[in-house]
């Protein structure tokens, strides 16, 4: 997603930037084809700077919400964990109060 969004951040550059230093007029690509097409040569390139700021809020939002569900996950993951010590203790608890019972059982039948 970032990338997407840098590679469309790289074009606006290349479209918007001025490559000559003595140029008079509509210098960037950008101009040229506003005012080819829409009559004057800042339009466009107005357009566009709202659309750059629209895909930074984008990114800034993407982002956001990454790094929360990233935070959820973890908290997540540290509850599944405890979850699973705590079973493994009762598992094992019982476990072991079934080998006392059968442990019991073979005593009382080697008695008879």
């Amino acid at each position: 997603e970032l990338a997407t969004l840098g590679f469309i951040g790289a074009l606006a550059f290349l479209l918007t930037y001025n490559f000559s230093s003595s140029c008079e007029g509509p210098c960037s690509i950008m101009q040229q084809i506003s005012e080819h097409f829409l009559g004057e040569p800042d339009e466009l390139q107005e357009i566009f700077e709202k659309l750059h700021f629209l895909l930074f809020a984008v990114s800034v939002v993407f982002i956001a919400v990454v790094l929360v569900l990233l935070r959820i996950s973890l908290r997540s993951g540290t509850l599944w964990f405890m979850w699973e010590e705590s079973l493994k203790e009762a598992n094992d608890a019982m476990n072991k109060e079934i080998a006392g019972v059968e442990e019991d059982e073979c005593q009382a039948a080697r008695n008879k």
